[in-house]
């Protein structure tokens, strides 16, 4: 639950507060919202809310960088996969991989 939280905290704060971008990239949060997702990839919840602060950044030039670089590809097909029968999920994690640059797929 720590980690579905943290990520839901991050999304609201990011909704909050454009300026909160600059620091939630400074201090790492993209590589540490894939990592959450990494290492619950059957928590539906932390995939939700990770998908939804990816997507709340996803217009970003530095994010996608970070998105690469955090393997955000693997992390959105995993997520797809995993949760086949998540509408919600599915559509949110579809959306995030065609806002992606085809060098990050």
């Amino acid at each position: 639950l720590v980690q579905e939280y943290s990520c839901a905290t991050l999304w609201n704060l990011l909704m909050a507060s454009a300026d909160l971008r600059t620091q939630m990239f400074d201090a790492g949060g993209i590589g540490r919202v894939l990592r959450s997702m990494f290492g619950h990839p059957d928590h539906a919840g932390v995939q939700l809310n990770g998908c939804a602060v990816l997507k709340e950044v996803c217009d970003s030039a530095r994010a996608m960088k970070l998105l690469r670089a955090g393997q955000a590809h693997e992390a959105l097909g995993a997520v797809k996969e995993r949760h086949a029968n998540n509408l919600e999920l599915i559509r949110l994690a579809s959306e995030i991989l065609e806002m992606l640059p085809k060098e990050t797929m």
